[in-house]
């Protein structure tokens, strides 16, 4: 059995059990919950697959990186056609459902909005073609790409000195906190970091006792240097290469062999985004401007599907933020993978009341690299999310009034 194998069959242990889950998830798209109608759709949206970002990586080992045909960040041919295919196969739903009408929708229904990256809005296109061809349906961004767009725009804004020292105390808790140890020594076996250029010239030079330097400057998103960040933009490097299909032996040169390695692995990519992400005195903070935009969507009666477009970091923000249930996406390395969504969905029964559900849909770790077109036989995966202060019932409903009351305190 090779490792691709070995990846299915640790997959399958849940996968068995869960497609009956999915198929029973798939026609309950098709016909509501129950009785209740559905009102509106947010559906909060990573991008999809990506060249890796970072611009350095080749400081990090002696090894040569396999080269992308696209600048660092861009959506790739892939990612837009796996984001087509989300399209075509949630807009099916939402047209059955009776909230989409199945042509081209009224303009004030609809809205569109990515933050001003390349990808994110080759995402929100590639979503918009599948779902509305040939409609003129526009998507909204910043149009100036130098600029910060402040509703997805990840910055610490309180400017204090006594609020910068409780962050970073918390920071360093954190950093001491969790132990990357294995992560590292694994991730160490494969690039070497004592012979890179970053440990000559910066002196980084063992993954699991350099410090981490964490850069904070109010108004600005918060970054590290030191092995969680090196670590972090290296297993994207293996993460994006990956999924978009790379030979096995251009994904970290042959050296990952095993679902365990990347159990590993991914350790990092999960830690990153726990310390940049989930500050406990900041995370709100940080979150206000996108629920507050939120907010404004579930107010407008007039807009019945909303698709906003960011960042693993905004879905990362928002489920902390607003107090999300911990939950564990099955079939996936990743917290918050890419061309996942959070979907947020209105009902209304027949005496008149509204309901909230919330569930992540998503693609697997090895649908994301093979590709095939989801469909009833192929869906995707789904989690129902529960909310601390919005408690649901058995179907994943809670009040809408619940949420709302939630949402109103920002």
């Amino acid at each position: 059995m090779n490792y691709r194998q070995e990846i299915i069959v640790f997959f399958n242990s849940t996968r068995t059990v869960n497609k009956m889950n999915e198929v029973i998830f798939y026609f309950l798209l098709l016909s509501g919950v129950g009785c209740l109608r559905l009102e509106q759709v947010l559906i909060f949206s990573r991008h999809n697959i990506r060249v890796p970002l970072s611009k350095h990586i080749d400081e990090y080992t002696n090894k040569i990186f396999p080269k992308w045909s696209k600048e660092p960040g861009m959506l790739t041919e892939k990612g837009a056609l796996l984001e087509g295919h989300m399209s075509e196969y949630l807009t099916k739903w939402m047209t059955e459902n009776q909230l989409l009408p199945g042509t081209c929708p009224d303009k004030e229904t609809v809205l569109i909005y990515a933050n001003n990256k390349r990808r994110t809005i080759a995402t929100a296109k590639a979503f918009v073609d599948a779902a509305f061809p040939d409609c003129n349906v526009n998507v909204k961004y910043e149009k100036d790409l130098e600029k910060y767009d402040v509703t997805f725009n990840y910055a610490i804004r309180n400017t204090t000195d006594c609020y910068k020292r409780k962050v970073l105390e918390e920071i360093e808790e954190m950093l001491a906190k969790y132990n990357l140890t294995d992560a590292y020594e694994e991730l160490d076996k494969i690039i070497d970091i004592k012979h890179s250029k970053k440990c000559e010239r910066e002196g980084f030079c063992d993954l699991g006792h350099d410090k981490n330097i964490v850069i904070y400057h109010a108004g600005e998103k918060l970054e590290l240097n030191g092995p969680l960040t090196i670590g972090n933009e290296v297993v994207d490097n293996f993460i994006m290469s990956y999924y978009e299909g790379r030979p096995l032996e251009e994904v970290a040169w042959g050296e990952i062999t095993s679902p365990a390695q990347w159990k590993v692995l991914t350790k990092i990519t999960a830690m990153d985004q726990q310390i940049r992400f989930n500050i406990p005195s900041a995370v709100k903070d940080i979150a206000r401007p996108t629920i507050r935009y939120m907010r404004s969507i579930f107010s407008n009666e007039n807009i019945k599907f909303a698709l906003l477009v960011g960042h693993d970091a905004n879905l990362n923000l928002i489920t902390n933020a607003l107090g999300f249930n911990s939950f564990v996406l099955m079939e996936q390395y990743e917290p918050y993978p890419v061309g996942g969504k959070i979907i947020f969905q209105k009902w209304k029964d027949a005496a008149g009341d509204y309901y909230l559900k919330v569930e992540y849909v998503y693609l697997s770790w090895n649908q994301l690299r093979d590709g095939v077109k989801i469909n009833i036989q192929n869906p995707p995966l789904r989690v129902t999310l529960g909310i601390k202060d919005c408690a649901i019932d058995k179907n994943g409903l809670c009040p809408w009034d619940d949420f709302i009351k939630l949402i109103n305190k920002y």
